[in-house]
């Protein structure tokens, strides 16, 4: 007996070891939660103000294809190639945009790949429903995946639309990722809207909120964005919205909680925000092109 026993206790321990070392390597492994930084929640605001600028001007696209404002969208080197299955104005149908192996707009911006569109009507109705997903698609190297839903659901006062992201995920080359899902009302400026600027068209303002699951530099973050529904985004040709407010919220970091975003109040084009965290004092901020 004592033989056997004096035999299991080593076994029992070398057993123990191992699983302590396993779990140790586990963790070690697992994603850490980060600390959001200012040039963190910099990037972070930059690409969401990215992907909405590139989701309203696919918007654009879908339903005014013939407009001044989508003839400036597709002004470039090398504008993107348009397949309908069947016919243009024939519903349903299938679009499938494609830039190819890149195409850079005169505003700077490189597009590859392909969107694919499925119309059961023509987005300019009421009612209709659009989907739209991504086929190796990138904006300046970022790769997009997931798809995005577009609904017009306009009223006899406002040209509305309902945008709801699915799972859409960005992926940077050096395999930092994140995975998106928002729904956003996007309205188109009528003349007596108040947001805007003075005589001007084709400006769009949006709210709604965004989830974020975020892998960078092996650390895990959680986030919610939210627009000041009474300080909505305006957007129109701009990389980033011209005017209004936005707030980040990051659900895993306990002792940086929230950031203010503050786009102006000027109706004009720029690369310039203010960021706080839980009230502190602002700092301005220059959003990069290239995230």
């Amino acid at each position: 007996m004592k033989s056997i026993i004096t035999g299991v206790i080593p076994a029992v321990l070398m057993i123990s070891i191992l699983f302590v070392s396993c779990q140790k390597d586990i963790n070690s492994n697992s994603k850490v939660e980060g600390k959001a930084s200012l040039q963190h929640v910099t990037n972070l605001v930059a690409l969401q103000s990215l992907l909405t600028v590139d989701d309203i001007q696919q918007l654009i696209l879908a339903t005014n294809p013939n407009s001044p404002e989508a003839a400036q969208i597709l002004s470039g080197s090398c504008p993107p190639t348009v397949i309908y299955d069947p016919a243009p104005n024939v519903f349903p149908r299938r679009e499938i945009i494609d830039w190819g192996t890149g195409c850079t707009n005169k505003n700077g911006v490189t597009r590859s790949g392909r969107i694919v569109r499925n119309y059961h009507d023509t987005l300019a109705n009421v009612g209709a429903i659009l989907f739209e997903r991504y086929e190796d698609y990138t904006i300046n190297g970022v790769r997009i995946d997931g798809a995005v839903r577009i609904a017009h659901t306009s009223s006899p006062f406002e040209q509305v639309y309902r945008m709801t992201t699915i799972d859409r995920k960005v992926t940077q080359p050096n395999g930092d990722f994140i995975t998106y899902n928002s729904v956003r009302r996007v309205v188109k400026r009528i003349p007596t809207d108040t947001h805007f600027p003075g005589d001007s068209t084709g400006w769009y303002r949006v709210t709604g909120t965004q989830s974020g699951d975020e892998l960078k530099a092996g650390d895990s973050y959680q986030w919610i964005s939210t627009i000041d529904a009474n300080n909505p985004l305006i957007y129109k040709f701009c990389h980033f919205p011209t005017k209004g407010k936005m707030t980040v919220v990051f659900a895993n970091n306990p002792n940086q909680t929230q950031w203010d975003v503050d786009f102006g109040n000027v109706g004009i084009c720029d690369d310039l925000a203010s960021l706080s965290v839980d009230g502190g004092p602002a700092t301005t901020v220059t959003l990069p092109l290239d995230y």
